[in-house]
């Protein structure tokens, strides 16, 4: 069974400043890391001012379960409140090919 790749592409809110977005994500990590099935994740953002949050699940049980969990928690709420939801695109794609 292939691994699954979230991928969450957005820009922040207005007035959101980078420095504010990331301790509220570094917020988040613990919680992600403990959900079964979580593998990794990186957050990056590109020169056109569009962040990427790239996680890799076991499965697509996993990121349900995990989702399930998530959208109850105070902090990772906090977090997807800085998110410009309108930007937001989420995708669920098998991984075919992964180098160390």
């Amino acid at each position: 069974m292939n691994q699954i790749a979230e991928i969450v592409t957005f820009t922040l809110a207005v007035g959101v400043e980078d420095t504010d977005f990331l301790a509220s994500a570094r917020k988040t990590n613990n919680l992600i890391e403990s959900q079964p099935g979580f593998l990794s994740r990186q957050l990056s953002k590109g020169s056109d001012g569009r962040w990427t949050d790239y996680t890799l699940w076991k499965d697509q049980y996993s990121i349900d379960a995990a989702h399930k969990v998530l959208m109850q928690d105070k902090a990772f709420l906090k977090f997807i409140g800085l998110i410009d939801q309108a930007t937001l695109n989420m995708r669920h794609e098998p991984t075919l090919l992964k180098a160390a």
